[in-house]
Formats: structure tokens, C-alpha cells, sequence
């Protein structure tokens, strides 16, 4: 068998540099970071099983993977705390999940793939639930007062 020698490819030399423009456009400014916020905040999706991931607020509120939490409402919220002795409990599981009782997703009529905006204070290791109806008609109620929009 007898095979042909095969040029080597050389690339084209590059184009000749453009000058560089003298004008060149203004950058945007970054804003200055403001103070850390005091919440920690997050959109979690409600499980067939009435679990919601929650791993940035629950690290956010130093909760670990075992602890025992502490379920209530208010009127526009579903309310957890670490449990204390003598309450009723669920434990965080090792998927950082949250239980969510069917009593509190009846109250606001949470079901399988419901949108809640979870809202952590760490300094009063509280995590608020509001879910996406509540958020939206707040949002709704604060925009319809903006002239911009």
C-alpha cells in the first residue's frame, strides 16, 4: 500500500490588530452591598408527602439533621420552631426536609406541588411559610401603589 505525503495545514496568519477604540463606554456602576439582612428567604415546593426541602433557612436558623421541630399557624402563616420538651414533633431528616401537618396544609389549602415562600429569622430562630397566594396578594397590594407600573 502506498500513501501520499500530506501537507502539513499552517493556519493564516492573523488579521492585522484594529486600533483600540478612544471612546470607550462608560461602565456600569455595582451597587455597594447593603447591611446583611436579618431573614434568610427561599420558594420551596410542598411533596406528595407534605415535605418541603429547606436546606438555606434551616442552616440559615443552625438547625441540624435530627432536630425536632414545632408546627402552629396565624392567620397568614404556617409557623415552626424547634420544639420544646412536650410538644409535638417532627425531626428534620436527612434530606434537610421540613414536615408540614395535614392539619396546617388544610388550613391553607396546600397541596402536592404548592409554592411556599419560606421566611427564616435567625435571631429568633422562627421559620415563617406564607404561601404563594398570600405573598402574591402582598405583592399585588404594595405594586398597585407604585405610579411606575
Amino acid at each position: 500500500m502506498t500513501e501520499a505525503a500530506v501537507p502539513l495545514f499552517v493556519p493564516p496568519p492573523p488579521p492585522a490588530q484594529l486600533e483600540s477604540p478612544t471612546d470607550l463606554l462608560p461602565l456600569q456602576q455595582i451597587p455597594v452591598a447593603g447591611p446583611i439582612s436579618p431573614l434568610a428567604m427561599t420558594i420551596a415546593k410542598v411533596d406528595h408527602s407534605g415535605r418541603i426541602p429547606a436546606l438555606d433557612v434551616i442552616t440559615s436558623l443552625n438547625w441540624t439533621v435530627g432536630d425536632h421541630t414545632h408546627v402552629s399557624t396565624s392567620a397568614d402563616a404556617i409557623i415552626i420552631r424547634r420544639a420544646t420538651s412536650g410538644q409535638s414533633a417532627s425531626t428534620i431528616d436527612c434530606r434537610r426536609q421540613l414536615f408540614i401537618p395535614s392539619g396546617a396544609r388544610t388550613q391553607f389549602g396546600l397541596q402536592a406541588s404548592d409554592r411556599l415562600l419560606l421566611v427564616a429569622a435567625p435571631r429568633s430562630a422562627i421559620l415563617r411559610l406564607h404561601p404563594i397566594t398570600v405573598v402574591t396578594s402582598i405583592l399585588t397590594a404594595y405594586y398597585s401603589t407604585q405610579r411606575d407600573l
